[in-house]
């Protein structure tokens, strides 16, 4: 139930935050990963390979929040971070926008 209701906090928060906003042909990634440094400096050096932004980091839940992915590129992106041995999940990154 604890856990629940930090991960609802969290979602919360991330929908809130005005850079957050998922335009079309701006799709966002979630790449969870191990919290090592060899990781994180793998994964910053694909994300600049592949020419595309960090939104934001989460240090604390070792997530890394990549975007300016266009369309037609999005599944070659995912597939180049879940191939990552360090990473452990790859997700589509979501605005749910709740009907007043």
């Amino acid at each position: 139930m604890k856990c629940r209701m930090i991960s609802a906090a969290f979602l919360c928060l991330l929908s809130a935050c005005s850079g957050h906003e998922n335009e079309k042909g701006k799709n966002t990634l979630i790449i969870y990963h191990e919290g090592s440094a060899v990781c994180r400096s793998s994964l910053l050096a694909l994300t600049t390979k592949l020419h595309l932004d960090v939104v934001y980091s989460l240090k604390t839940m070792n997530a890394l929040v990549v975007g300016g992915i266009s369309d037609r590129h999005y599944h070659q992106a995912e597939q180049a971070y879940k191939n990552k041995k360090c990473v452990y999940g790859v997700n589509k990154d979501d605005v749910n926008i709740m009907p007043e």
